[in-house]
């Protein structure tokens, strides 16, 4: 096809569109496209919004009514439970065309409790979309484990297990552990059996002073569930302050080091990575028993083509060393159950418009917004959590003013 004009551009954008390959390898072929005209050719810069699309998305995927009553956990409890429903997840991906893979989150509930979300999985295969989710395990069904299996789109689950006994979840998790690990290897040895590659599995822990102590024996269990990482989530200090001293973060246990000690020896005998928050990693520990996890984008999952096929030549992405240059979210969007968009999973400041209104190229909110991002800019409600946004935390620890970059024009 010949390109001398920006209808015949359109016109190739939209074919593109109606055939789902508007994603991965060919959305980045694009992008490198436009930058490389517009220099010479001065209607390829009608386009500039085309790299400003998502090619991630983060969905509210249910809210409230969380079938755990964990001790360091509040939310959820007396809300209704509502969820994002499969007509409605069709309607974001139509309006963003460019997207490949998604998180279904549940900040306050449980993913697995949508009931629609057997159909949803449906939908993202036939997208070739990839999904990971982190999940409780409890209502985990034989029927939904053998959609993850047939449809192949979970890229990863995190099972959030905070114990590796059933006396010390009972006393955080306060729920059926038996059922829970009933559930997990049910996925496992069908996975097994039918000789799946997917889903990548992994499990976590919220840091306490009274489960750091089991961290060793998840890390053997982890590996005896074909697990690739354990993942341990610092202890929010919002967490400590919610149920008084019951809530203490690994710190205040005399043995922590010796406990973390022993459960980097057997995540380097299995293999596993084992992901630490910066105040727990031991300095005195030699490095080569330190096995950090790469991040959820970072992870080798031979990414689904624009055919449904798996590029199994794929290779881990190597970790980035450098500090980052802009938000990692310009290409990334959170998206509430009601369509309003978010600009991360913890900033829904500014406001970026409705998906379900209108294409998110024809959303100018959306679109001044993700201009000033790549721009390196960032946004007053941005300084709100910037221990937890790590474009901000880690240029704030090598020394770099971030207060330059905040955007001072009305947005």
């Amino acid at each position: 096809m010949d390109i001398d004009s920006p209808e015949a551009f359109q016109s190739w954008l939209d074919e593109l569109m109606s055939k789902g390959h508007l994603k991965r390898d060919v959305f980045k072929k694009i992008c490198h496209i436009l930058k490389l005209n517009k220099k010479n050719t001065s209607w390829y810069s009608k386009f500039d919004w085309f790299h400003l699309m998502p090619t991630y998305l983060n969905l509210q995927f249910v809210e409230g009514s969380c079938n755990a009553n964990c001790r360091m956990c509040s939310a959820g409890k007396g809300i209704p439970l509502s969820w994002m429903t499969a007509e409605q997840v069709a309607s974001i991906l139509d309006h963003a065309p460019t997207v490949s893979s998604v998180t279904l989150s549940s900040g306050n509930s449980e993913p697995t409790l949508n009931p629609e979300m057997i159909n949803i999985l449906d939908l993202f295969a036939k997208r070739h979309i990839t999904v990971d989710f982190y999940s409780n395990a409890l209502s985990l069904s034989k029927e939904l484990s053998d959609s993850i299996l047939e449809t192949e789109t979970v890229n990863v689950i995190n099972f959030s297990l905070d114990a590796a006994t059933h006396k010390t979840y009972a006393k955080i998790r306060r729920s059926n552990f038996a059922q829970v690990l009933e559930n997990i290897n049910y996925l496992v040895e069908r996975k097994k059996v039918l000789g799946k590659e997917y889903p990548n599995i992994s499990v976590s822990m919220v840091e306490m002073h009274d489960n750091i102590q089991e961290l060793p024996e998840l890390v053997d269990y982890a590996a005896s569930i074909g697990a690739f990482r354990v993942y341990v989530e610092s202890l929010l200090h919002e967490d400590e302050l919610l149920r008084g001293l019951k809530n203490q973060s690994a710190l205040q246990n005399p043995n922590y080091k010796e406990f973390i000690s022993e459960a980097q020896e057997r995540a380097l005998k299995h293999g596993i990575h084992l992901q630490l928050p910066p105040k727990l990693r031991i300095s005195s520990i030699s490095t080569k028993n330190t096995i950090d996890a790469p991040k959820q984008s970072e992870i080798s999952t031979k990414p689904i083509n624009t055919d449904g096929s798996r590029n199994l030549n794929s290779s881990p992405t190597p970790l980035n060393q450098n500090l980052p240059k802009k938000c990692g979210w310009i290409n990334g969007l959170w998206v509430n159950i009601n369509g309003s968009m978010g600009l991360c999973c913890v900033n829904q400041e500014p406001k970026l418009g409705n998906i379900y209104d209108a294409p998110l190229r024809e959303n100018k909110a959306y679109l001044e917004i993700k201009q000033l991002l790549d721009q390196g800019k960032v946004f007053p409600s941005c300084m709100k959590v910037l221990n937890t946004c790590g474009y901000l935390s880690e240029n704030k620890e090598a020394g770099v003013d971030v207060k330059k970059w905040i955007v001072t024009e009305k947005v």
